[in-house]
C-alpha cells in the first residue's frame, strides 16, 4: 500500500481562514443552515468571483483573517450604520452591505486619516 503525503496543516488553516472570510463577507452562503446544491453553487460562484478579482486586480490583495476586539458601542455603532450604508449604490454592487462591511469601510477610512496625519507606513501596505 502506497504512503499518503503528508497534510500540510499550515496550508489548510490558510485555505480555512479564507472560507471563514469568505463566509463573513457573503453571510448570506451560510444563513439559515443552507444547505443543498443550490448553496453548494452560490459558493463555487463566490469563489470564482472572488478568485478572477484577485487575479485581475493588482491592487486588491487576497483576504487576511484578523480577529479584532472592539467595544459594544461601536459595534452597535456599525449596525445602525448598515441600513443607511445599503442604499448606497456603490456598496451594494460589492454584494451584501452588513457590519462587516461597514467596519471595513470604517477601517479604510480610519487608515486614510492616519496615513494623511502622519505619513503612509513604508511597509509592505504601503500605497
Amino acid at each position: 500500500m502506497a504512503r499518503r503525503p503528508p497534510v500540510d496543516l499550515p496550508r489548510v488553516r490558510r485555505a480555512l481562514a479564507g472560507l471563514d472570510a469568505l463566509a463573513l463577507a457573503h453571510p448570506e452562503l451560510i444563513d439559515h443552515g443552507a444547505t443543498g446544491p443550490a448553496n453548494r453553487a452560490a459558493w463555487e460562484a463566490t469563489l470564482r468571483t472572488e478568485d478572477l478579482n484577485v487575479r485581475n486586480d493588482p491592487t486588491r490583495s487576497a483576504p487576511a483573517w484578523i480577529s479584532v476586539r472592539i467595544p459594544a458601542d461601536l459595534v452597535d455603532r456599525a449596525a445602525d450604520l448598515v441600513p443607511i450604508l445599503a442604499d448606497l449604490p456603490e456598496l451594494r454592487a460589492g454584494g451584501v452591505v452588513n457590519r462587516a462591511t461597514v467596519v471595513r469601510l470604517a477601517l479604510l477610512y480610519g487608515l486614510d486619516r492616519v496615513e494623511a496625519d502622519h505619513g503612509p507606513a513604508g511597509g509592505a501596505g504601503a500605497r
